[in-house]
């Protein structure tokens, strides 16, 4: 609440754990219910942290963030859990949470001469475990560095993501072989 002097609350990280969070946060997107907050780090990890929705405005501490499992607690017993599900060897350029669908993401990635610059998942919200959660989505999609993503509110087949090069877009980002096309007419 910015109308008043807002009361800032700790979630996760700590100085003293760095390598508990895998660097710092250089991304970071909410889901649509506001529950997860979706954070990428330096070191290419891809984090949720959950339980965002139950913290209210009459939180008046920093939540303890030296727990054990990952489980972030405060006075008040409220749990804000934080799970590391996603680990790249490039640089986690935007996170593109469906404004629809809890559960769907869609990550973009930078760096030169990779193969995969695009992935997506259908388990954002509900996996436990690090591993098996992100498909590469880049199908025709030149291989260069990926800026940013979105998922279309009216479809979530569509996103349309910024590029090296330009824009692109795909009407299926859920087929096997997923078909993107340069949108760079009048730019």
């Amino acid at each position: 609440d910015f109308t008043a002097k807002p009361d800032w609350i700790k979630v996760a990280g700590d100085k003293s754990t760095p390598d508990k969070y895998a660097g710092m946060a250089n991304f970071m997107a909410f889901s649509a219910d506001g529950n997860n907050l979706f954070v990428a780090t330096s070191a290419g990890a891809l984090y949720r942290i959950s339980g965002l929705s139950r913290l209210t405005d009459t939180i008046n501490s920093d939540i303890e963030v030296n727990s054990p499992a990952g489980i972030i607690a405060n006075p008040k017993n409220l749990y804000v859990r934080c799970t590391q599900i996603g680990s790249f060897s490039q640089t986690i350029t935007s996170i593109a949470p469906d404004p629809n669908n809890i559960n769907h993401l869609v990550i973009t990635l930078g760096n030169y001469g990779m193969s995969n610059y695009v992935y997506r998942t259908t388990k954002a919200d509900s996996t436990k475990s690090l591993t098996g959660n992100f498909t590469a989505v880049q199908g025709n999609l030149p291989a260069m560095p990926v800026y940013s993503a979105v998922i279309d509110k009216s479809n979530p087949k569509t996103v349309v993501v910024g590029t090296e090069y330009g824009i692109y877009a795909t009407d299926d980002i859920t087929k096997a072989s997923v078909q993107w096309t340069e949108q760079n007419n009048g730019m």
